[in-house]
């Protein structure tokens, strides 16, 4: 079971000497005592009965990533002020190591007021409703492709296997998510989480749009709910036909 990410510690994190990725573009690798940063937008212990309406929000519907061929789609979630503490202190560590080793992975000394304008911080500076928002990837295909579990509503809990679509605005989600190091493109860099495993209950409407915003959705959610095995829960998720 992954770990809460309040579990992290920014000061831990180290760094591997810059690499080329697949797509010809440089990545640092980045690890925490030792091992790939991967852990729940959550806390330890999840209740259903009690905890559902904490979890991270869906606000908007999944936009399609700049590049029309990846697989890896933005999705918009809130994040509890303690664990956007620790990203932000994440964010800063990225920046005091990009001025540290500017020279290796930008090709030129850069100092922190060049850094600060150029990297793309884990907690976006645009909140939803004075929560912060995080944007963490989700994989369509492919050996990491994200697995999504649909949680489906009635008198006794059952799940079923999800997919893209099946994360609307309006839900509510536990996810699992990783972060294996930094991209860079030219001076531009940033950390990229994306989803490993995620439970989503969707809402029981749409929640509507309005000029200040989006109306929070209402939800109606069994009150035992179960999740994928990165969360520590049992259960087997069926295939669904779709029409």
């Amino acid at each position: 079971m992954a770990p809460s990410i309040l579990k992290l510690n920014p000061d831990l994190v180290e760094y591997l000497e810059p690499s080329i990725a697949s797509n010809g573009h440089k990545v640092v690798d980045v690890r925490a005592e030792g091992k790939r940063i991967q852990y729940q937008l959550f806390k330890e212990v999840f209740d259903s009965s009690k905890e559902v309406d904490d979890l991270p929000y869906v606000p908007y519907d999944q936009s399609a990533p700049f590049n029309p061929r990846s697989i890896r789609w933005p999705l918009a979630v809130t994040v509890g002020p303690a664990i956007a503490e620790i990203l932000k202190k994440l964010d800063e560590k990225n920046k005091a190591m990009a001025v540290e080793h500017s020279k290796s992975w930008f090709g030129q000394e850069l100092d922190r007021e060049t850094v600060d304008r150029h990297y793309y911080a884990v907690i976006n500076t645009q909140e939803y409703q004075g929560k912060p928002l995080m944007y963490p990837k989700v994989v369509q295909s492919g050996d990491r492709k994200t697995t999504i579990v649909t949680a489906v509503r009635g008198k006794e809990l059952k799940t079923k296997e999800g997919e893209m679509r099946d994360i609307v605005r309006g839900s509510r989600v536990l996810a699992s998510i990783e972060a294996s190091g930094l991209w860079f493109e030219g001076l531009d860099f940033g950390m990229v989480f994306t989803v490993t495993d995620i439970v989503v209950w969707k809402p029981a409407r749409r929640p509507r749009k309005s000029k200040s915003g989006l109306d929070p959705a209402e939800l109606d959610v069994p009150t035992q709910n179960r999740g994928v095995e990165a969360f520590g829960f049992k259960i087997k998720t069926r295939k669904v036909e779709r029409p």
